[in-house]
């Protein structure tokens, strides 16, 4: 959205079209902070509230890490599931079958093939839901 404007001299407002959104939105200024410069030329560019602090939005993001590794542990994991509202009956499952998901990094076709499998192994042959 700031493309270009950072090779005028000096600039200290906003463009125009960044003003406008930011009325749309009904922000004022102050909730913005930019710096933006040319690599050749560090003098010249947009500077607007460059030197109020803010926080970053991916700083909650590591907080949130961090808690989870703090309650959960470095070594866990997701676990996906294969759910049945009923149990089969001579190899046939009576109503739906639901995949409930536990933020499984390694879920993959080849892992949900492998879910399949180990459940006709179990002797399910048919899901009538």
């Amino acid at each position: 959205m700031l493309t270009g404007c950072a090779a005028v001299k000096n600039v200290n407002a906003l463009p125009p079209s960044v003003e406008a959104a930011l009325q749309r939105a009904d922000m004022p200024d102050s909730v913005l902070g930019v710096v933006a410069y040319p690599l050749s030329d560090r003098a010249s560019g947009l500077r607007l509230n460059a030197d109020e602090p803010r926080q970053p939005g991916s700083t909650m993001k590591l907080v949130t890490t961090i808690v989870a590794l703090e309650r959960l542990g470095t070594n866990a994991r997701g676990r996906t599931d294969l759910l049945a509202a009923t149990k089969p009956i001579d190899g046939v499952i009576q109503g739906p079958l639901y995949l409930r998901g536990g933020a499984d990094t390694d879920l993959d076709w080849g892992a949900l093939w492998g879910m399949l499998r180990q459940l006709r192994e179990q002797g399910v042959t048919h899901i009538q839901g």
